[in-house]
Formats: C-alpha cells, structure tokens, sequence
C-alpha cells in the first residue's frame, strides 16, 4: 500500500469537480516565495522545542498548497502545540491564511515519522466563492511545526523532494484560485542547526547563477573552549567549483586557506599547512598556534568565529554541496574534521554541520523593452473626421500596448493593454492631438513614447444650391436703354448674407440706381 497520495492528484479531481476542462496551466508569477524558518539556529539542551515557521509571500491568488519536510528523526521529533506527539496523519497548525469557513477547508497530514518527512496539504474547496471575494490571500504564514529535541547535535530541517510529489519544486507544489498550479516562486531553506559546541561551513550565498561567479566559504567553529588548532577535510565537486584566493589565483596543492578571525595572533605562533587533492576535489587544511604556553596564560581563549576562509569559482550552474568528508590521513577524526586545545588535548565533544548545499539558477538577463518608433499613416494635417493608426515598432519579450490619446492637452481615450501594436482613432474634432503608447514586457517592465504632434483642421462648409444672373432683355437697340440685371439665388438654406463680384465692359455699360443716377 503507498504511504501517502499526491495532493496535486486530491486537488486535480477537486477542481474538475467545478471546471469542464481541467487541464493544468502553469501560471507564471514573479516574485512569489516560500519560505521554512527557525526561531533558533541552535540546539542547546535536549528537550527543547524549536519551532517552524512556513510562510508565502506575493503569491497572486494562492488558493492551496503541498509541501514536504525532511529533518532526522534520531535528532528531532514533531509535536503537536500541547506537546503530544505526531501521527502519520496529524494535519498541519497554526497559519494565518487559508483559514475562512466560507470557502470550505481541505487539510490533510500524511508523514512518515520513521524517515523523518512530514508532507502537509491543505487548500480551499469553494474557489469559485473565493475568487468572487476578489480578497486573495496572497502573504501570511501557513504553517507553524514544533520539534522537540531528541539529541544535542547539528542536524537540517528542510523542504525535500519526495516520489508522492513528482514534478514539485523542491518537494513544494502552490495552487491559485484558478486551480492553476503555480510553478515560478523562490524556495527559502533554513539555515542548519548546529549543536552547541559546533563547526560549520557557512557560504555568502545559497545559489549559484552563472559560470565564474565567486562563492565565499567560511569555516567557523561555535563554543570551543581554549582552542588551539584544527586540521579539517572538505569534499566539492571539481567539475562544478574551483577553489581560488580572494585574488582569484587557482588553489595548488600546497595552498592555505585565507585566515579568518580565529588563530590568528602572531604573537603566539603560526603554523598552517595545505595538503590538496584538486583532481578529487579534497580540500585539507591544518593550522595551529605554535607556542601552546604563551598562549594559555595570555588568558585569551579564543572559542567562536571564522577558522578559515576559501573561496570558489563556478565552473558549472548546477546544483551541488560542500561537506565535510573523512579523509585516510585523518584516521579517527570526527566527520574530517580534528579540534585542538590550548593543553594539545584532541576535542570530541562537538557537532559537525555536514555539508552545505548550494541551488543552481541560470541566471536569466532580463532585456527592457525598447520603443523603435512611433508613427502614423497619414501626414499631418488632416481634416475632422479622418482616421489616423499609430503603429509601434518595439524590442522586447512577449510585449503589449496601451495607447493613450490627448486633444489639447486633454486626455480624450485610453486603451488597456493587448498584444495588438497599433491604434486608429477617428479625429472627430479639430484641434492638435497627441498619442502615447506605453510598452510592457512580460516581467513587467513598462516603457513609453509619444508620437509626434498630429494636427487636425476645420472642414469649410459647401454651400449646396444655385446662384444665377438674368436680364430682362436680351438685345439693345438704342444708347441710353436700361438693361435690368438680376441676381438670383435657389435651394441655398438659411441664407443669411451674400457678397458677388459683377464683371461688365464700362466702354459699353454704365450701372445706375433705379432712378437712374
């Protein structure tokens, strides 16, 4: 019998439910994250309780999750907030979001105690009730998990891959109210637990982005008293990282690791040594302060901070670790790794953070939008009435338009935004007008451009009807006869004023009044 069900597959049904096609979409947000963190980064007796925190953030829409938890059971033991311990089916606690009664609640537990995975899942049943809220619950803690301590060592608690969960991001799936599976978030993972007394390797970053990008490792120790020196064994991937000085020189076999703050006083002798397999990507470093005396009685015990600093150059974006590992000229050390005091006394009772892991994301350069150029199909001017497009000719990913028009200085019509990249418009009225257009990329960059002023004139009203001339005769038979002309005017509307111009030959006419002055 399987152990557990994949919630993708409980929520797929659910939603079919309400949906004629339910075929999944990956909705492609940005920003959004998960995130697991600890109110401690320290176990410090056994029996205390450290608590888990999950919380999301920017997550547009979020309707529903799964994730997936991994810690070491012989370390750390999941209980419930009155101190009872977890069942293979104890749902999740605490959250602050997907909570309202309205909308129905699906949660469910299915963990596997013996192997230390806790996989919770919980989400709304009514989405369609939850959309027409038009409240998403976007940010907020969803889960608070305790752990009571079992043993004083380092340990991890994480978000982890798992078979009931194929195709999930780090052991993570997130849904929206649309039942669209999210698939573009960050992942945030805790720092590790360490013990007590403790030495770890910590990095400057937890990704790795590009080829040639420089990870910072610092080697630290935590409460160890009256230290005095160390030897330890690092394991890398060599086809993944380079060890380099912070000058950014290759590692030899002899190189030393950079100092930190830590066995550093000269006044007290200095003796480091490199022993390094770089083909095997082995790392081994030794160093210790020579006058063990002076020291003890300068009564400045050096106990917590950095070792040792080494420095990588990525060579491949891929995921991969860096660990402490045994080595066969360490025999008997404690997970590659030997503590001195100040009395040469071999210390033992310490925890060791294993190894560090590091994410891989090829950096991705995101190009803004650029606008080429923004014109019409007509000259300027124009009459009223007339049609104008704009097109835009624009650089950039998966682009869209909006178009914004002002006559006179005064917004007249705005468009929302299509991947459609042009724009008529029918100039009803003269005056001078303006078009923008505001080009966004899908990460959401935006960029705008206004063409050039376009000029729209009056129209000259055509006078329809007839205007004509007649005489009331059409020969002259004798000089000093009046000829009367007539000035006519036929179908003209609304006649209000008239203006001619009367051309005759002042050799042959004369023109006078009616009383013939």
């Amino acid at each position: 019998m399987r152990r557990g069900i994949s919630f993708l597959l409980v929520f797929s049904i659910l939603f079919a439910s309400m949906l004629t096609n339910n075929s999944y979409v990956y909705a492609a947000q940005n920003n959004a994250t998960i995130s697991l963190s600890l109110d401690s980064n320290r176990i410090k007796e056994v029996g205390e309780i450290i608590t888990a925190t999950v919380e999301v953030k920017d997550v547009p829409n979020f309707a529903g999750y799964q994730f997936n938890l991994k810690y070491d059971p012989e370390v750390l033991q999941p209980v419930k907030a009155n101190g009872s311990s977890y069942t293979k089916s104890t749902p999740v606690e605490g959250g602050m979001i997907l909570n309202s009664d309205d909308y129905g609640i699906l949660s469910i537990g299915s963990h596997d105690l013996k192997k230390g995975e806790l996989n919770f899942s919980k989400c709304y049943l009514s989405f369609h009730n939850y959309k027409e809220s038009g409240n998403p619950e976007e940010t907020g803690v969803i889960a608070v998990i305790r752990f009571k301590v079992l043993k004083e060592e380092a340990t991890s608690l994480e978000f982890a891959d798992t078979k009931t969960m194929p195709g999930s991001k780090s052991g993570v799936y997130l849904f929206d109210w649309d039942g669209n599976r999210i698939n573009n978030f960050d992942i945030k993972q805790p720092q590790t637990l360490l013990g007590s007394s403790s030495i770890s390797v910590s990095l400057d970053t937890d990704k790795i982005t590009k080829v040639g990008q420089i990870i910072k490792a610092s080697v630290n120790v935590e409460d160890i008293n009256n230290l005095a020196g160390f030897q330890y064994n690092i394991k890398y991937d060599p086809e993944v990282l380079q060890p380099v000085k912070s000058n950014g020189t290759p590692y030899n076999k002899g190189t030393t690791a950079e100092s930190g703050d830590l066995l550093s006083n000269p006044e007290f002798g200095i003796f480091a040594i490199g022993d390094n397999d770089l083909n095997s990507g082995v790392i081994n470093q030794s160093k210790c302060y020579m006058n063990f005396e002076t020291y003890k009685n300068s009564g400045s015990s050096e106990s917590t901070g950095t070792i040792s600093v080494v420095y990588f150059k990525v060579l491949k974006v891929k995921e991969t670790s860096i660990s402490f590992a045994p080595h066969k000229a360490m025999p008997g050390a404690k997970e590659g790794t030997f503590l001195f005091d100040w009395n040469g006394v071999t210390l033992k009772d310490y925890s060791v953070l294993k190894d560090v892991k590091i994410s891989a994301e090829e950096e991705i350069i995101i190009v803004k939008p650029e606008i080429i150029s923004v014109k019409a199909d007509k000259t300027s001017p124009q009459l009223e009435g007339t049609i104008i497009t704009w097109a835009c000719e624009a650089t950039g990913e998966n682009l869209e338009y909006a178009w914004l028009v002002k006559k006179d200085g005064k917004e007249v019509e705005k468009t929302n935004f299509e991947n459609k990249n042009s724009f008529s418009y029918k100039a009803e009225k003269e005056g001078n007008y303006q078009v923008t257009v505001t080009v966004k990329d899908s990460y959401g960059n935006e960029v705008s451009k206004t063409a050039d002023e376009f000029v729209i004139e009056k129209e000259e009203e055509v006078v329809t009807g007839e205007i004509s001339l007649s005489v009331d005769k059409d020969k002259v038979t004798k000089k000093g006869e009046i000829v009367t002309v007539t000035i006519n005017a036929k179908d003209i509307q609304n006649i209000a004023g008239y203006q001619v111009n009367l051309k005759y030959d002042p050799k042959v006419l004369e023109p006078v009044t009616d009383n013939g002055t």
